[in-house]
């Protein structure tokens, strides 16, 4: 049974190679888009959107000395902590590829 993987060439590569037929269920980040257009949106679900905006407008405050940095930030990451709780899949989890016993 396989334990371990990689990507290459846009190919799933697994190892130890396979010695039958097994079913692989696994989940994936995707780098995002850059958005350029006007009419172009995130990946993310439209409900969590709010979070980027907030994380932006910190980010713009915290450049521009804006004395207001500090609740925009609080507000982000409140945004971020709540993003997470509600996305049992990723919560506690770290990143990178890795298969798990099942």
């Amino acid at each position: 049974m396989p334990g371990c993987f990689t990507i290459f060439q846009n190919q799933l590569i697994l190892s130890p190679i396979p010695d039958r037929v097994y079913t692989l269920d696994f989940k994936f980040q995707l780098k995002p888009t850059k958005l350029v257009d006007d009419a172009d949106s995130p990946i993310i679900p439209e409900k969590w959107q709010y979070v980027l905006v907030d994380g932006a407008v910190y980010r713009a405050k915290l450049f521009l000395n804006d004395e207001d940095f500090r609740d925009q930030q609080a507000q982000y990451e409140q945004g971020v902590k709540l993003l997470l709780a509600h996305n049992r899949d990723y919560f506690g989890r770290e990143t990178g590829m890795q298969m798990e016993a099942g």
